[in-house]
Formats: C-alpha cells, structure tokens, sequence
C-alpha cells in the first residue's frame, strides 16, 4: 500500500469516524428533546393538579358548614344588602377564588396548563358571574384588580353571562358542589 493509498483510507475513516458522530449527536439531541418534553408535560399535570386543588378547597370552604352555606348563597344569589363586614367576606373569597383562576389562565397562555382545567375553570368562572352578587363584585372590585389581559377574559364572560341572564336562556343555581350555571336554552 502506498503513502497515498494510507492517506486516501485515513480521509475515509476520518469522514466515517465523523459522521458516526453526528448520528450520536442527532440521537442525544432527540433524546434530550423527549425528555424534555416529557418534563414539560409532567410539569404541567402538577401544575394543574396543585391549581385545581386549591380552587376546589376554596370553593369547598364557600359552604363546608352551614352558616357558610348561607352566607354564600345570601351573598350571590339575592339582591339583599350585605353588611361591611360581609362585603368584605365576600370581597375576599371572589377574589382569591377569581386569583387562583387568574394562575391557571396564565400558566395556560404559557402552555403549562390543562386545557379541561383551564375550560372548568373558565365555567366556574361563568356560573359566578350568572349570579347577581358575582356581577356586582365584579363592577365595583374585580374589575379594577386583575391585570388588563385577564380583566378583558373575564370581562368577557361576565358581559356574556349579563346578557344570558338579562335574555332570560342562563341563569345562576346552586347546588351540592357550588355555583353552577344553568342553560335554559
């Protein structure tokens, strides 16, 4: 074999020996972006796990006793006057139960959310501003204390429920498990 011959088969080995490891490089790669959106999906299921948990504790705490019960269903579903302090009760459940809301539609909008979560809660969301207290919370606190993209989300759904309400084909009903909205239509 000639010196020429020795230089041809090291340029062919080196060329083998290179693209050997571009194959390696290309299957870490694709590893690597299977892992990581396995992540991302896990990540996501713990997120909306974690968010609707506690949006299901606080709503359970609207009514886990009786006088609780009563308050909430006084609060949103009659017209009656609240005292300070109820307003205040009130003011506070809407607007962390409405916040937690506000987290999943964020983590949505980065794609780290469910998308039936995120509809269930764009419901309860819904059937809170059937409610003639869900709609004056929402005129006189809520509108002024969430950030522009969410207010407009949500004004959305209330001026939607208002105009259901006022057409008479939805109206607000409580049952065992909270607000629910009812289609008449």
């Amino acid at each position: 074999m000639t010196l020429e011959s020795l230089y041809f088969v090291s340029q062919i080995a080196a060329a083998m020996a290179i693209i050997a490891s571009l194959i390696f490089v290309g299957l870490q790669v694709r590893q690597s972006k299977q892992q990581t959106e396995q992540a991302n999906r896990l990540a996501e299921a713990q997120l909306s796990e974690s968010a609707w948990l506690a949006i299901g504790n606080l709503f359970h705490g609207w009514y886990d006793t009786a006088e609780s019960s009563e308050f909430m269903a006084r609060a949103l579903y009659t017209e009656s006057d609240l005292t300070l302090v109820e307003r205040r009760r009130l003011d506070m459940r809407l607007t962390t139960v409405v916040s937690s809301i506000e987290l999943g539609h964020e983590l949505k909008r980065q794609g780290l959310f469910n998308d039936a979560l995120h509809r269930r809660n764009m419901r309860n969301l819904y059937a809170i501003m059937l409610t003639p207290g869900g709609q004056k919370w929402w005129r006189k606190v809520g509108k002024n204390y969430f950030d522009n993209s969410y207010r407009e989300c949500v004004n959305e759904i209330a001026d939607r429920a208002t105009s259901q309400v006022k057409s008479g084909r939805a109206k607000a009903q409580l049952d065992e498990s909270g607000p629910v909205a009812d289609q008449t239509n």
